[in-house]
């Protein structure tokens, strides 16, 4: 396992932020016209608010404390998220039964996905074909009871928002006092599609009470 996940693993014991966010995703899909998906995209209005943060420690208490089947994809656009810190040995190769391009991270439970502008794929004739995002998830998803999406920032443009499209809920991260409500507020209403299910105020001074969190 990679020392810089591990490291991370050792760390991540308190539970809170995964209990609110399982309980919104429960009150989103009770509140869903009809059935939701499992994939939850993790971002945010500018870079360096800390969703790749976010994203991994939710994925690692899911499948750490819960037991939870969990696919992080790394879909930043510079592709620099999760998977280029967390993947050491690429010779690891592809996860037993989960295609080429699913990776084990050493971690039980817990798979990763490298997705660029594109996944390329070489057909029987050699040539390359590129296989959009919501089409390699479709292909996977229903394997894992969770799938995070390390995506980019909304600033990051319109590519960003066809990434956000390919899942089933959004989960916005804020860093604590770097932009006003207003701000905020506008970068949330480019989001059209899909529903955002709350807000994750990051890289505070002092923990976040509990009782917040559960509100989320």
């Amino acid at each position: 396992m990679n020392p810089k996940l591990q490291r991370i693993a050792r760390r991540v014991d308190d539970d809170d932020l995964l209990v609110a966010f399982s309980e919104a995703r429960r009150r989103h899909a009770k509140d869903a016209a009809e059935p939701l998906g499992n994939a939850t995209v993790v971002t945010s209005a500018a870079g360096r608010e800390g969703k790749t943060h976010v994203a991994l420690r939710l994925a690692i208490q899911s499948a750490k404390i819960h037991g939870h089947r969990t696919l992080l994809v790394d879909a930043a656009p510079d592709r620099r998220g999760c998977v280029s810190r967390l993947v050491a040995d690429p010779a690891r190769g592809a996860v037993e039964g989960q295609g080429p391009m699913c990776a084990g991270t050493g971690l039980p439970n817990l798979d990763l996905l490298s997705w660029g502008p594109q996944i390329c794929r070489r057909a029987e004739d050699g040539s390359a074909r590129g296989e959009p995002l919501s089409q390699v998830l479709a292909g996977v998803s229903g394997n894992y009871d969770l799938v995070l999406i390390d995506a980019g920032s909304v600033a990051d443009g319109p590519n960003v928002l066809g990434v956000l499209r390919c899942a089933d809920r959004v989960l916005f991260v804020v860093e604590h006092r770097r932009l006003a409500a207003a701000q905020i507020q506008t970068y949330l209403e480019r989001i059209d599609s899909p529903p955002i299910l709350g807000v994750v105020l990051n890289k505070r001074r002092y923990p976040i009470p509990g009782f917040l969190y559960r509100r989320l």
